[in-house]
């Protein structure tokens, strides 16, 4: 999430494709984000513009994750 998130691979969708990358990689391994769509939209804006980094991201998702 974070490599897609802070790179400009796109035109537009960057930080959309870099949540459903992280997700989809979560369900694949038995978990899914439980969060609101605001929360999402603020840690998203946040990681692209450099204020969370990898590690921080990491514990994010791990906090906001639970097994389905």
């Amino acid at each position: 999430m974070h490599g897609f998130a802070t790179r400009q691979f796109f035109h537009d969708g960057n930080k959309r494709t870099a949540y459903v990358c992280a997700a989809v990689f979560l369900e694949l391994n038995g978990f899914v984000v439980d969060v609101n769509d605001m929360e999402l939209y603020e840690t998203a804006l946040l990681v692209a513009n450099g204020g969370m980094t990898e590690n921080a991201l990491a514990n994010w998702l791990e906090t906001h994750s639970r097994m389905e």
